[in-house]
């Protein structure tokens, strides 16, 4: 519908059309519209999403078929969003649809002409069937397929915020189904949406949700709550902190000691150096279970959420200070471990669990002065996957793997162990014999790798099928084409990295369907944080990566974040020194450990960053920073993940965990 005036009156009408003409409908799996007798179409609830690339969706929850078969799908669909006529009818997935505009400006008065982008919009009308997503095609499939809803049943809320797509689900048959969700759409290299990421828990709050928002500038959520859609009387608020007695991962409501926070903040007296969320996405080494894995000096804990009954993780946790798993059953929340091996490890900083195609997994962690692998005696780890930690028997020891210092990321995928340290990049074949033995390749080194000088540094690494991805302290690598990351010599190239103001490499993000870095290669976002404190800068760039065949130059590509025409930059320019970045497809935060006299902070951006919005270089803008007084007065933050199990987001350091749930 449009609003139009009324040809020689002064009054306006609305004016109806056709969102597509009859016959671009030729089947029954094109959204939105079908053909033939007795078909129906339901259309339950309809949002509109632009994406950071500044292109347009309409958000069908619903689609083709009745409401009682439907009621658990959402799609998205790219409208037309130029203004013109044929505004807000279906629009063409082709890079001719896309028309950018442009504003001419004379550079520093000099003569010299620059093209500032200044508008982006979809323009291509679909006309023929072969221009509509289908009901199989992953861009038009929110959450990558059905809400863990009965087709009979709906959501009750659907929103739109950034580049997620967020539902609530009230009544349903399924008590574990209640909840918010959230599902981000994937960018490819033109900026359309060519996947999403599976639903997802946000919030951290599971029971049933009639009504919710987020607000961007703070990071929290809001919920409308009730026993039943008759009785909704309550309006809750996430907040950021230790969650104290809140029956969620702050403890029970009546003793914050058994909480998580409180646990783990207890346990770990010098910090959490690193947090890791392992969903259940990872159906190679779990069955319907989300771990959390939290390191520190000398110690590490493994926890199970899903065993937690009303915020209690600390009556049923277990401990052992011989580097051996303890005696677990299957209510075990927590797995506490100490011991001469891990002693010797000193700060650990990194954990993996890496699972083979015989269904054997191991759990690596490394760190400043080593690597070690919880295995048996003969190098076997355990039959996976696993529901719970019963699976985990006293057999289980960390072990020593090697001779390593300042190890920076354990990484795995198929059959094979990474281990990066600042130096070198090792790969490990996930079998007894050589994890037993030590046995492992040298596959990149520092002053060998092409470029690089012998004081240079390795800061991180992501694995994906042939792929592999280095970000160094001059810049960012891959595997060269035609190669792969399993041969015997790999070989590599570089990167290029669009505007780099820095060149130091620091941190690789990924965005997935699964939530798993080893999905890379699926049609997946990658962001990259560069920074170089000398010039007090630090940039995010952004890259569609997909890899059907053997890697070339297009299995790696910048998103369209354009500031000049045909020119492609960075995403956002931080105009200040980070040595942190997270997003989870709405809120982007930026963290930076306490740094001369700049106490620790961690900061979320102004809501509307788009591919080109020049306001994007921050020095102009307000950000927020988190209330959290425990950050400011500590030395380091170690990271910012999403637990899997509540969507609660932790943010882990020097002070523990601290929660937004």
């Amino acid at each position: 519908g449009k609003i139009q005036t009324v040809s020689g009156q002064s009054y306006e009408e609305i004016v109806w059309e056709k969102i597509a003409p009859d016959a671009v409908f030729t089947g029954t799996d094109q959204i939105i519209g079908t053909v033939g007798a007795t078909q129906n179409i339901s259309a339950l609830r309809l949002r509109t999403l632009i994406t950071s690339t500044r292109l347009s969706y309409l958000i069908v929850a619903g689609g083709n078929g009745s409401a009682t078969t439907t009621g658990n799908l959402i799609y998205a669909l790219p409208i037309v969003n130029d203004g013109s006529v044929n505004q807000g009818h279906l629009a063409k997935i082709d890079a001719a649809s896309i028309t950018e505009t442009y504003s001419t400006t004379n550079k520093n008065n000099t003569g010299g002409i620059i093209n500032l982008i200044t508008s982006r919009k979809l323009s291509g009308v679909a006309t023929s069937s072969s221009d509509l997503l289908t009901t199989g095609d992953a861009a038009a499939k929110v959450g990558g397929g059905a809400l863990p809803l009965a087709a009979n049943e709906q959501i009750v809320e659907l929103f739109i915020v950034g580049d997620c797509v967020y539902a609530s689900t009230g009544d349903t048959s399924s008590a574990s189904a209640t909840g918010l969700y959230q599902s981000q759409a994937i960018l490819d290299n033109i900026g359309f949406v060519t996947n999403w990421t599976k639903w997802q828990k946000v919030g951290g709050y599971g029971d049933k949700v009639y009504g919710a928002g987020l607000d961007q500038i703070q990071g929290l959520y809001w919920r409308f709550t009730g026993a039943d859609a008759t009785s909704v009387r309550t309006l809750s608020r996430t907040q950021w902190g230790s969650g104290s007695a809140d029956g969620l991962l702050g403890g029970t409501t009546s003793n914050a000691s058994l909480g998580l926070i409180n646990q783990i903040n207890s346990n770990f007296k010098n910090g959490v150096y690193s947090l890791t969320n392992i969903p259940k996405t990872n159906t190679a080494a779990l069955t319907d279970i989300n771990l959390l894995i939290a390191t520190g000096y000398q110690q590490i804990s493994m926890i199970n959420p899903s065993q937690a009954v009303s915020g209690d993780f600390g009556s049923n946790a277990a401990g052992s200070t011989s580097d051996t798993i303890p005696t677990t059953a299957s209510n075990t929340t927590m797995i506490n471990i100490k011991g001469d091996n891990l002693s010797s490890i000193g700060a650990i900083v990194t954990s993996n669990i890496a699972t083979n195609s015989s269904n054997s997994s191991w759990l690596a962690i490394g760190g400043s002065n080593g690597v070690a692998i919880l295995r048996q005696t003969n190098g076997a780890g355990w039959a996976a996957p696993i529901t719970n930690f019963s699976a985990l028997t006293t057999s289980l020891k960390f072990e020593l793997f090697g001779n390593y210092k300042f190890v920076k990321k354990i990484s795995s995928d198929s059959d094979y162990l990474y281990i990066l340290t600042d130096q070198k990049l090792d790969r490990i074949a996930l079998n007894n014999t050589d994890l037993a033995a030590g046995t492992a390749s040298t596959i990149a080194q520092i002053g060998m790798l092409s470029g690089t000088s012998t004081n240079g540094c390795f800061n991180d690494f992501i694995v994906s099928g042939d792929l592999g991805i280095l970000a160094t302290n001059i810049g960012l690598y891959r595997v060269a084409n035609g190669a792969s990351i399993h041969d015997v010599t790999v070989d590599w190239t570089t990167q290029l990295v669009p505007e780099p103001r820095a060149l130091n490499c620091v941190k690789l993000i990924s965005i997935t369907t699964s939530g798993l870095e080893e999905d890379l290669i699926n049609k997946s976002n990658l962001y990259v944080l560069s920074t170089y404190h000398g010039l007090h800068q630090a940039q995010i760039n952004r890259f569609y990566v997909y890899n059907s065949g053997t890697i070339d130059n297009t299995t790696i590509q910048p998103l369209p974040d354009l500031y000049l025409k045909d020119s492609n930059s960075y995403f956002i320019n931080f105009e200040s020194f980070r040595d942190g970045f997270f997003t989870n497809g709405n809120l982007l935060i930026s963290y930076l450990s306490h740094d001369n006299s700049q106490k620790s902070f961690t900061q979320i951006l102004p809501p509307g960053q788009v591919s080109g919005f020049k306001s994007a270089n921050l020095s102009s803008l307000k950000s927020y920073n988190l209330p959290l007084d425990t950050i400011t007065q500590s030395s380091f933050i170690a990271g910012i993940v999403n637990d899997s199990n509540s969507g609660a987001l932790l943010i882990a350091g020097e002070f523990g965990l601290q929660v937004n749930e």
